[in-house]
């Protein structure tokens, strides 16, 4: 009996010791290389908004249409009344009217009407986006002929903040509300 004791407790000794034996030193790796830091996508959510201001009477062919500085204001301001369409500016700089905007924050975009005019045009939204500033709006067609040729126009400036990403438009064109077709 103490030799099968003995033996027993050999092979118990053996079992216990035999996950120890097995056991051996693991290599030393080097440092896995560093993961990216995963920078959060930038909010793609447009930026909308904007305040009209009425600039009165230009020249039709009055421009810049985005005006972004102080020489952009003054371009524009030099074209006149439009009782003439000239076809490069006048220049008038004692004259010139103060921006009604800070170019340091903001720019104006500009859209005109002319006084006789058979649509009109209804700002919706000024959206600065990643690569873009998009106006939406509404061309109206107007439900009255004006057979008038004029050379000048009321001007209103759309006030956003100062970017220097190009202006697209993106008008729906809206015929006459008294010359659509019902809709069944």
């Amino acid at each position: 009996m103490k030799k099968q004791t003995a033996y027993a407790f050999l092979i118990l000794l053996f079992l216990v010791s035999l996950p120890l034996a097995c056991k051996r030193p693991l290599p030393v790796m080097p440092n896995p290389a560093p993961t990216p830091t995963i920078t959060p996508t930038v909010d793609m959510t447009p930026v909308c908004g904007f305040t009209q201001i009425s600039l009165g009477i230009h020249a039709l062919n009055a421009g810049p249409r985005v005006i972004r500085n102080l020489t952009d204001w003054q371009t524009f301001c030099s074209y006149g009344l439009g009782s003439i369409i000239p076809s490069t500016p006048v220049p008038t700089p004692t004259s010139y009217p103060t921006p009604p905007v800070d170019f340091s924050t903001q720019m104006m975009i500009l859209y005109e009407k002319a006084d006789c005019s058979d649509s009109h045009l209804d700002i919706i939204s000024v959206c600065e986006g990643p690569t873009q500033i998009t106006v939406t709006g509404n061309n109206v067609a107007g439900c009255i002929f004006c057979g008038a040729i004029t050379s000048s126009g009321t001007f209103t400036a759309l006030v956003v903040p100062q970017s220097g990403l190009p202006v697209v438009n993106n008008f729906a064109e809206i015929p006459c509300p008294w010359l659509a077709t019902p809709t069944p």
